[in-house]
């Protein structure tokens, strides 16, 4: 396959009534990031690749959202918990620098990441819901957006034919902060959890919006 050429030809669509925004200079980076990502996946996808560093740090992190399964039906200590649970966060730096700094990147890696991270916020919410005065209704709603979530991959993997580019934005970090921040206030029953609880609900509504609203959409070059 022919190398494609970094940038891509973008072009100005009506969506909703609104024009779509063009990606400013300071955003060209990621936006070379974004197709460098696409070309990767799609390179074919071999078993072998499993044994590249990055993609084993990120097979643990699948492997510590497992054992976070595993708690959720038995009593351990919290602290055990929390120490599975962090080690699989940090994880998700490690496993992204690493392919970075090695040029690891594989088809097989973009793959199992955001398996990874759904399986591990996930596994957190389950054992919280099981073991905490977690509300159980936003176990529901994470299950309703993990399974509407896979089910809109699965057809943009298969119909979708453009490509979805949002540049860096701060809220996005705050929110990841604001989760696990909650997650262990709940874990060890601090008091005036349930302010931190519904500021991440509220912190989620936000992100989603400042995602959908720096959203654009582009077709690159054949």
């Amino acid at each position: 396959m022919k190398r494609q050429h970094l940038l891509p030809k973008l072009k100005k669509k009506r969506k909703n009534k609104r024009r779509i925004k063009i990606v400013k200079a300071k955003d060209e980076p990621r936006l070379q990031a974004v197709q460098q990502k696409r070309e990767t996946k799609l390179e074919p996808v071999h078993l072998t690749q499993i044994w590249e560093i990055p993609n084993l740090v990120t097979c643990y992190r699948i492997f510590s959202a497992l054992i976070l399964f595993g708690f959720a039906w038995t009593n351990v200590s919290r602290w055990l918990v929390l120490t599975v649970y962090f080690t699989g966060l940090a994880s998700d730096k490690i496993d992204g620098t690493l392919a970075r700094w090695l040029k690891k990147e594989t088809p097989l890696g973009l793959r199992l990441e955001p398996i990874a991270d759904a399986l591990l916020v996930y596994a957190i919410l389950l054992y919280l819901s099981f073991h905490t005065d977690f509300p159980n209704w936003i176990l529901w709603l994470a299950t309703v957006v993990l399974v509407i979530g896979a089910f809109v991959t699965i057809i943009r993997t298969i119909f979708g034919k453009k490509e979805y580019y949002v540049p860096n934005f701060p809220e996005s970090k705050a929110m990841v902060f604001l989760f696990h921040l909650t997650a262990i206030m709940y874990l060890f029953n601090i008091p005036y959890r349930w302010i931190a609880l519904y500021a991440t609900l509220i912190g989620g509504i936000i992100t989603f919006i400042s995602y959908i609203l720096r959203m654009h959409y582009f077709h690159l070059e054949e």
